[in-house]
């Protein structure tokens, strides 16, 4: 579940909403090196025929990009912008859901990607694709494009978002799960890129807790999109939160 406050990204509503990390991060897997994504994800909206996208970087050339989708059919979907591993299942409409997604050249053939879906031992999908992620663009509720423009922006809440330049271990996907990591201010495990807690804002500027300075930026983002809904008691993990409005 999600902890303290989250971002509401409402696709093209007032423009293209999204978070753009200005530089790229410190420590940014490229090429074929291994890593992995984690975030708490509500999508509000899933409509036929369009890919709404939750996070990717690279550049608009197949195989150079890392991305991962709701498809047209609310089925996650990992792509290196030529192939797609799409996962089973559809997501359920106005309920969270924990994601990590990871990538390990050193995996036996049809494992180097995984997608963990509300399970975080069991993955729901795994497959293998081309990897040479190139230095580009790096953005949160849109596709690699500067303005979001190749796919859809996210309908939807996003939460907890972490990058980082290894494979998760179980007990490492667990915590991450449990919120047991998600406590303001602190980073995480070894190895992290970046963490965003979406909890403390400064404008339109997202700080990055993995202390690696890969601050993120808000585009087209109102007031109202910044903190919605998810309060914490100080100090307090998982088991304490309370819901209140659309962010529950």
């Amino acid at each position: 579940m999600p902890v303290g406050k989250a971002l509401r990204f409402e696709g093209t509503v007032g423009g293209n909403e999204f978070l753009r990390v200005d530089v790229q991060p410190a420590n940014t897997p490229l090429g074929s090196a291994t890593r992995s994504f984690c975030c708490m994800v509500k999508p509000t909206t899933v409509n036929g025929g369009i890919y709404y996208v939750i996070f990717s970087y690279g550049t608009w050339v197949a195989t150079q990009s890392w991305q991962l989708h709701i498809g047209p059919t609310g089925k996650l979907t990992m792509t290196n912008q030529g192939t797609l591993i799409e996962a089973p299942s559809s997501l359920s409409v106005g309920v969270w859901h924990c994601i990590i997604m990871t990538y390990n050249p050193a995996n036996g053939a049809g494992l180097k990607y995984n997608l963990y879906v509300d399970n975080m031992v069991t993955p729901v999908v795994s497959g293998d694709m081309t990897t040479n992620t190139v230095l580009g663009r790096m953005h949160i509720a849109a596709d690699v494009s500067d303005a979001g423009g190749g796919l859809s922006p996210l309908i939807g809440l996003i939460d907890e978002f972490r990058l980082y330049d290894k494979e998760l271990s179980q007990s490492e996907r667990v915590a991450y799960w449990n919120n047991g990591v998600g406590l303001y201010g602190v980073s995480d495990v070894s190895n992290g890129v970046i963490a965003y807690h979406f909890d403390e804002l400064s404008g339109m500027a997202v700080p990055d807790y993995q202390q690696l300075n890969n601050s993120g930026l808000l585009i087209n983002m109102e007031v109202d999109d910044l903190v919605v809904g998810i309060v914490r008691k100080p100090g307090s993990r998982e088991g304490a939160l309370a819901s209140m409005g659309v962010g529950g």
